[in-house]
């Protein structure tokens, strides 16, 4: 059984749904997912249709950025035994 930490953005009885939701704990939990979603889609922004002579190295470099942005951005402490970072 995979145990995960517990992660709470609020108390909904006290503050109300939405302000919990909107709130900075839940913000500062899902930017680093934003910032990984949007890595990945630049990468295969920069990637698709690149053909001809300099393809390869326009892809080490879309690579290079990608790798940077994950390393910057890593999963909250909460997701570390999480498999679904993984790709699960």
């Amino acid at each position: 059984m995979l145990e995960v930490p517990h992660v709470s953005f609020g108390e909904v009885a006290g503050l109300g749904l939405g302000a919990v939701l909107s709130g900075g704990r839940r913000r500062r939990f899902n930017a680093p997912f934003s910032a990984r979603v949007a890595a990945e889609a630049e990468f295969r922004r920069a990637t698709t249709g690149s053909f001809g002579s300099r393809a390869l190295e326009h892809l080490e470099e879309a690579d290079a950025r990608r790798s940077a942005a994950l390393a910057a951005h890593p999963f909250p402490a909460e997701c570390a035994g999480c498999p679904m970072r993984l790709g699960w």
